[in-house]
């Protein structure tokens, strides 16, 4: 057994140590370690003897304690005396005083002052006159300032438009030389617009140990990431200076929630000593290449832990055919790897890889986002619980998981004044405030506490359906001598909200069970509670010109070039057992259950007076970023390769008119990896994806219609450590007003064949469509999300493109919102494949050796040939049938009425909030608001899904000859004479295959012509770009 599971007991009496970290003399070394220091002031040992867990289950071990953590016997400070940590510069005294004289950046000046500098000196001279009529002393200066000051306020406040519109034009000059100020990092945090030069260090004076700690407070030490770009020095040598500091993500794990002998939930008491800290910094690049913030490519996804690399998968196991609960790796997945173990070598991450599996009341976060107008930031999250869920295998998982179930059931919570409002005996027995100087952009704020509520009338109008507390916070830098000090600003505190509450959006599905499915059941199609998202509004802070919320979608709150944000989300479970019945808490007309058990009672399951840990006590995540809206996206991101026109002019750009309207009509979603392997397979991998991207694009940006369609990029979980393999070089072809490329690296967690017993789970696929339509539907009147090897084609010459004819629907049919595409699989067209000519296989013989296709052990599709060309062969005539066809439809819909799409499935509707009682179809949306195309009069889809050579293996021996049957399954297409969509049949040939084999398949007039127009603009495209 390896050393590293020898110190990890399934059932320690007190819970074994981590090793200490690689380099232990220089804690602020981070970027070298595995993870981070633990936190402030840990406990002994002994202090882990936890009261009996709910049940008797390991899923509720404590956790395992960082090894080098300090004691309450520790002679350092305690975390409520802990200050602000220190960079030390070690500066000579004039690269001080230069240092010294960098800093001082004029601030940026608003409309008024330029007014005010322009008129000040003739209004001042009125008001010394009016002050000498008046017999008052025109010396005083405190006399005339104050009729200065008013008479200026009220000639501007009185001042015709044209003339304040004037002064904004000089207002906004003057914000965008601020803006391009060198080396521009945040300033204090309650103005957020406010900028100034940020500590700056060197990545050799940061391992000689100069910087000690960048950052500490709160009751972890959460180290940031350096990051900069390369830049040459005087010698012409390339070296690279960090400028920005960026928090770490991380995440404090919390022990397991308390019941007492009558299934009462016990107060949660525990000290912050008693959270384990684990950091997760993201890959930053390599040595030759820039390195990035984590708002640098279109969001903060790909700083968010959700899975182990793949190069990790000897250790963890993969995501095909595991035999192995990810419960019994839950610490290696939350902490990382020991140093020296067998499976070091391959860690090729800084830190841990996710610390659901250790604290499942931890939101399994995807992606991260903030709304186009600021409103509120949203998070796309999925339900853990459902990638592994074969009980007779993984029910250790499936039992330590269901607080993944419970963060998708609402629950009440008010605000609590703890000297007062609160219950003596909660107060009493409660946890204690933390007593740390908390630093607040408005000085008149305090966070408050909270309480769980026993009633809807009881909880605070924000908290009556809420499920998480959202502390968004910020760091300014204090110079004092020849040190640094930054320190937390809190901007403010919210309580998330659903966009609908997915408790009772599973209530109103016929037939559904409670969203805890029972152990001995195992998986289940409630396929709805795999992805939801929550809402964390924004705090009504700012700097007395704008609000937060604006200076989130204007980008002023990340850095330019390098993307470093300076605001962050901490995200903070309110933690509840899970309810077990269907009919959850106040579900609208909901009075009792279906099988004569009690209704859920919050006075029964936790009573009143019930007080919440303080924020700094609670497992949590910490240091989530938040990025720019769309708006700010496009700004970062430089037009591509031939391309240099910009997205939007700079009026539109800044004008806040512009999120007044939808900026698309009709836009695609994407999720694809650059190679990949299907369902249940180990080995083999498809890498046509680069190839199949290109045409999919060109075909639908050009011949479809489509407005702009957006890659979502997952190439960084299939290729390791190849941070170029990616499909950029396929999408930077094409201007970024048509083409958005979003990096996804998050796996996916089971990729097993549905029918397995341990069936699969495409979360990250799942996510990435969540995310599309949360980030992009409020931009775009319809929306569908596709693979690359799905064509959607127009059938009638009426329509120039699936645009026109949608247009054309969007006018007619007022009450349609879901168009449904049927789907069945295409075969490829035998006649135009070619010999297969790679390397030999045990089911296929290489080149050379025949010349015909009729010949050929194994064929394969024409390098020369489109894939809408080569899979031009539908296995049945249209209309496709519904028995069997209507499972793998594609939607395209209207993002505002569908609120949570699924692959091929409209789950919930806005008819959720206007028919709240009414159950729905598990699977369609009741007419008139979803119905199929008719594809005889106005489209249908085009499958091409890759055969393989392997797959054509001795066709000529398993497809039917002419006047023979046969029982085997034909795996290649022979084409009909029949052509539909025409009234035409193609003309007899001698060289055709058909003539000898029975078809099994129909061409498409329509894509027939489509085809010969796709391979012209596709050779345009490699030439000229699009």
């Amino acid at each position: 057994m390896p050393k590293h599971e020898e110190q990890r007991p399934e059932a320690p009496s007190a819970p074994p140590p981590l090793p200490p970290p690689h380099d232990a003399q220089h804690p602020a070394s981070y970027p070298h370690h595995h993870y981070m220091p633990p936190p402030h002031g840990y406990p002994p040992q002994q202090t882990w003897n936890y009261p009996p867990p709910p049940h008797n289950h390991p899923a509720y071990q404590a956790p395992p304690r960082p090894s080098g953590g300090r004691t309450k016997n520790d002679n350092k400070s305690s975390p409520q005396k802990s200050s602000p940590a220190v960079i030390h510069n070690a500066k000579s005294k004039k690269e001080q005083q230069q240092s010294e004289e960098e800093l001082k950046v004029d601030p940026m000046k608003q409309d008024f002052h330029f007014y005010a500098a322009e008129h000040s000196p003739a209004i001042l001279t009125e008001c010394q006159r009016k002050l000498h009529s008046s017999n008052l002393p025109t010396d005083d200066t405190y006399l005339s300032n104050t009729l200065l000051n008013a008479t200026l306020i009220y000639n501007w406040e009185t001042a015709p438009p044209a003339t304040r519109t004037k002064y904004l034009k000089l207002e906004e000059a003057d914000r965008k030389r601020f803006m391009s100020e060198d080396e521009v990092a945040s300033r204090h945090c309650a103005t957020l617009t406010a900028r100034k030069r940020s500590p700056k260090m060197n990545v050799v004076e940061k391992a000689e140990g100069v910087v000690e700690q960048a950052r500490s407070f709160g009751l972890g030490e959460v180290v940031p990431q350096m990051v900069g770009v390369l830049a040459e020095d005087g010698d012409g040598k390339r070296k690279r200076e960090t400028q920005y500091p960026q928090l770490i993500l991380g995440a404090f794990i919390e022990p397991p929630l308390q019941i007492d002998d009558n299934g009462f939930l016990q107060l949660r008491t525990q000290s912050p000593e008693n959270l384990t800290y684990a950091s997760y910094p993201y890959k930053l690049g390599s040595n030759d290449s820039k390195i990035n913030g984590a708002c640098s490519q279109n969001g903060a996804q790909r700083t968010l832990p959700t899975f182990h690399p793949p190069g990790m998968d000897k250790h963890f196991e993969g995501n095909v055919f595991r035999k192995k609960p990810m419960f019994d790796k839950r610490w290696d997945l939350a902490f990382g790897l020991q140093k020296g173990s067998s499976a070091e070598s391959n860690n090729t991450a800084k830190g841990g890889f996710c610390p659901v599996d250790a604290d499942p009341y931890l939101p399994w976060i995807h992606d991260v986002f903030p709304s186009k107008d600021g409103a509120y930031v949203e998070f796309i999250i999925s339900n853990k619980r459902r990638c592994n869920t074969d009980p007779k295998v993984f029910q250790s998982d499936l039992v330590s998981l269901e607080p993944q179930v419970a963060l998708m059931q609402p629950i009440p919570v008010k605000r609590v004044n703890i000297d007062s409002n609160a219950s003596v005996d909660a107060i009493a027995s409660g946890p204690p405030p933390h007593t740390q100087n908390i630093v607040t952009a408005d000085m008149t704020y305090t966070p408050p506490r909270y309480a769980l509520a026993t009633s809807l009338d009881d909880a605070d109008e924000d908290g009556k359906l809420t499920r998480f507390i959202c502390r968004f916070h910020t760091i300014t830098a204090k110079e004092e001598g020849d040190q640094t000090k930054l320190e937390q600003v809190i901007l403010g505190e919210t309580l998330s909200y659903y966009p609908y509450n997915p408790e009772h959006a599973n209530f109103l599905k016929s037939g559904s069970k409670p969203m805890l499915t029972p152990l001995e059941k195992g998986h289940d199609e409630q396929i709805w509670n795999s992805v939801y998202s929550i809402r964390c509004p924004t705090p009504n802070v700012g700097d007395g010109i704008r609000d937060l919320a604006t200076i989130m979608t204007s980008g002023e709150s990340i850095t330019e070039p390098d993307g470093v944000p300076s605001i962050y989300v901490d995200l903070i479970p309110i933690r509840t057992l899970v309810r077990r019945n269907k009919e959850g808490f106040h579900l609208p007309g909901v009075t009792t259950t279906s099988d004569g058990s009690p209704m859920f009672d919050p006075m029964l399951v936790w009573g009143e007076g019930h007080l919440l840990p303080d924020v700094y006590a609670s497992g949590r995540w910490i240091n989530i970023p938040v990025c720019g809206s769309r708006t700010f996206e496009k700004r970062l991101a430089p037009e591509a390769n031939q391309m240099t026109e910009s997205v939007l002019t700079p009026t539109e750009l800044d004008d806040t008119r512009y999120f007044a309207n939808k900026t698309h009509f009709l836009v695609g979603c994407v999720w694809a990896s650059r190679s990949f392997s299907t369902r249940g397979q180990t080995t083999l991998t498809d890498s046509s994806t680069s190839e199949r991207l290109l045409e999919f694009l060109a075909y639908h940006l050009k011949i479809a219609g489509f407005d702009h369609i957006y890659v979502y990029d997952n190439s960084d979980t299939s290729i390791e450590d190849n941070l170029n393999a990616t499909l950029a070089p396929v999408t930077d072809l094409f201007s970024r007003k048509l083409v958005s490329r979003i990096p996804w690296p998050h796996r996916i967690c089971n990729n097993n064949r549905p029918a397995h017993s341990n069936p699969g789970e495409r979360s990250s696929q799942y996510a990435a469509e969540a995310s599309c339509r949360a980030r992009y539907g409020p931009d775009t009147e319809w929306l569908i999300s596709l693979d690359v090897d799905e064509y959607l084609i127009p059938v009638s010459k009426q329509w120039k493109d699936i645009k026109e004819w949608l247009r054309h629907v969007n006018a007619a049919e007022k009450d349609t919102k879901i168009l449904s595409f049927y789907q069945t699989r295409a075969l490829p067209n035998i006649d135009v494949m070619v010999p297969y000519s790679g390397p030999s296989t045990k089911s296929c013989t290489g080149s050379g050796a025949n010349t015909e296709v009729q010949n050929a052990m194994c064929a394969m599709k024409d390098p020369n040939k489109t894939f809408v060309e080569s899979y031009n062969c539908e296995p049945t005539k249209h209309p496709k049938p519904h028995s069997w066809a209507w499972r793998a439809k594609k939607q395209i819909y209207k993002p505002a009425f569908v609120w949570n799409h699924f692959v091929h499935y409209s789950l919930v509707t806005r008819l959720i909030d206007d028919k709240p009682t009414e159950i729905s179809q598990r699977f369609q949306v009741q007419a008139p608001y979803e119905r199929r195309v008719n594809e005889l009069t106005e489209g249908f889809m085009l499958h091409t899904k890759t055969t393989s050579p392997e797959m054509t293996s001795n066709w000529q021996s398993k497809c039917a000859r002419k006047g023979v049957k046969s029982k085997a399954s034909c795996s290649v297409g022979i084409p009909s004479a029949e052509i539909l969509g025409t009234h035409r049949s193609s003309p007899a040939d001698d060289s055709s295959v058909r003539n000898s084999y029975e078809p099994n398949c129909y061409r498409h007039g329509r894509v027939m012509d489509l085809a010969q127009e796709l391979e012209k603009l596709i050779q345009s495209l490699k030439t000229t770009g699009l």
